[in-house]
């Protein structure tokens, strides 16, 4: 079966969402003085493709590797696409098109909201207005579609810049627990979507983290079997 990584590669110019620090790459060792290469890396954990765990936000809440490696295979991917204008958020109507059937087996979303054209074009708009998933619809999902896991959007963050105000009501609704919900989502942010479509038959997503342990997120590589 044909693979497509959903990642963006992590270099001393990726962007990163503009509370972080760009990563920084050094050479350390060199194949003509020492006889081979080592590299030393400083980045923060939320740069380019990564995954949020609940600890993100939620004293207590579980740590990117916390979960086990069958919790990183989603057998059941859906893509929703709805494309959005500078700071738009997704919302509950986003997903009047989607047969019930698919939603109901679900087990991670992937919004695709087109906003990759800015991302090489003008960062500056991909980073400082981007469109996000709005806490509604992510309650509506909660309550209403228990077998999802997780969630993933094409743009920096879940929540957007320009409404700081509500980023923290967004990632607690994904990763919270009360009863009427299901279990708390992962959520993978920076995706690269773009060579996906309606058309694209998504067989099983691979979810691969850094396994750091006690950290909250991590970068990740994200892999379609199509």
């Amino acid at each position: 079966m044909p693979y497509e990584s959903l990642s963006y590669d992590l270099h001393q110019d990726s962007l990163v969402h503009p509370a972080l620090k760009k990563p920084e790459i050094r050479q350390k060792s060199y194949l003509n003085k020492e006889g081979y290469e080592t590299y030393l890396i400083s980045i923060e954990n939320h740069s380019s493709t990564h995954v949020d765990a609940p600890a993100h936000f939620l004293k207590g809440g579980k740590t990117i590797s916390d979960y086990p490696a069958e919790d990183m295979v989603f057998h059941h991917p859906l893509l929703v696409e709805s494309f959005k204008k500078c700071d738009e958020d997704l919302k509950i109507r986003d997903l009047k098109k989607i047969p019930l059937e698919s939603l109901e087996k679900a087990d991670i979303l992937l919004f695709k909201t087109a906003f990759h054209r800015y991302r090489k074009n003008n960062p500056e708009i991909y980073l400082k207005h981007n469109p996000g998933i709005s806490p509604e619809l992510i309650a509506y999902l909660r309550e209403n579609y228990q077998s999802l896991k997780a969630l993933g959007i094409d743009s920096v963050s879940i929540s957007g810049y320009q409404k700081p105000e509500i980023a923290h009501k967004t990632h607690m609704t994904a990763f919270i627990k009360k009863e009427e919900y299901g279990m708390p989502l992962l959520l993978i942010e920076d995706l690269n979507l773009k060579r996906l479509n309606s058309q694209s038959i998504i067989k099983r997503i691979i979810l691969s983290p850094w396994r750091i342990k006690g950290i909250d997120s991590a970068p990740c590589e994200v892999l379609a079997e199509l």
